[in-house]
């Protein structure tokens, strides 16, 4: 199997994500915080309903507010109350970036964070089966109220 790997290093990282994002064909994040940055938001949009977003049900006034837009878009969203979601990763047709950075500007311009996009079709497979699974347990977002 062949595989490519790019180490993801914050501050810095939003335009390498939003790029990894913007990839063509679906994309599935996972995230345990949404603040709207406006790259990655702008590249999660572009895929409209062939992005989808799971998050934690107890996520801040401020990112559900901002979850509101990428919804508005047609970005799918789903939020599980339980286990708690912590994970930070996004699948798409190239392969999936894990890494420590919320979906956030400031863990992505401002922290150090450091993540790694991994192209392998095993990795890929892996954390496409381990998405469904929770994205299946998930509820459709509910708008801006808990």
């Amino acid at each position: 199997e062949s595989a490519h790997h790019t180490l993801v290093l914050s501050p810095g990282s939003a335009p390498v994500l939003a790029q990894w994002i913007a990839t063509p064909g679906p994309v599935e994040l996972v995230g345990e915080e949404w603040d709207g940055n406006a790259e990655v938001t702008a590249a999660l949009i572009a895929h409209h309903q062939t992005a989808e977003v799971l998050l934690p049900a107890s996520l801040s006034p401020w990112d559900r507010q901002a979850v509101n837009q990428l919804v508005a878009a047609g970005v799918q969203v789903r939020t599980l109350t339980a286990p708690y979601v912590h994970a930070k990763v996004a699948i798409t047709s190239q392969g999936v970036f894990v890494g420590s950075e919320n979906w956030t500007t400031t863990s992505m311009d401002l922290n150090r964070e450091v993540g790694i996009i991994v192209t392998s079709p095993t990795v890929q497979r892996v954390a496409q089966q381990w998405f469904r699974a929770w994205w299946q347990k998930a509820q459709p977002w509910r708008g801006p109220t808990p």
